[in-house]
């Protein structure tokens, strides 16, 4: 799912997935962020609506992107947002508004 405004700068994409044999782990949010991590990506552990796990940020020269890696029971979820760089941190609050909303159904 993409969430985007006319007027905005950037969009949100959602995806989420089941795991079959048991509960996501934190370790099975590395393993998928794991190309982030080796790079040098910072975490910090979050609490989004029903969910938690790890938030990171990171840019190049095209673009800036902040993601949520989150879990809750057997289901994980990444959340993505992607801006220009020149554009970083101008809807940090409604994203953020975004992301803390997420519930499990």
């Amino acid at each position: 799912m993409t969430i985007f405004s006319d007027s905005g700068v950037g969009a949100i994409q959602v995806s989420a997935s089941r795991n079959n044999d048991g509960p996501v782990t934190d370790a099975d949010l590395r393993d998928f962020a794991k190309e982030h991590l080796d790079a040098g990506a910072k975490t910090k552990d979050v609490r989004c609506g029903d969910f938690s796990g790890f938030y990171i940020h990171f840019g190049t020269d095209d673009m800036y992107q902040r993601q949520w890696w989150l879990r809750r029971g057997d289901t994980m979820v990444l959340v993505t947002y992607t801006s220009a760089p020149e554009n970083k941190g101008t809807e940090e609050s409604v994203v953020d508004t975004i992301v803390a909303s997420l519930k499990q159904r």
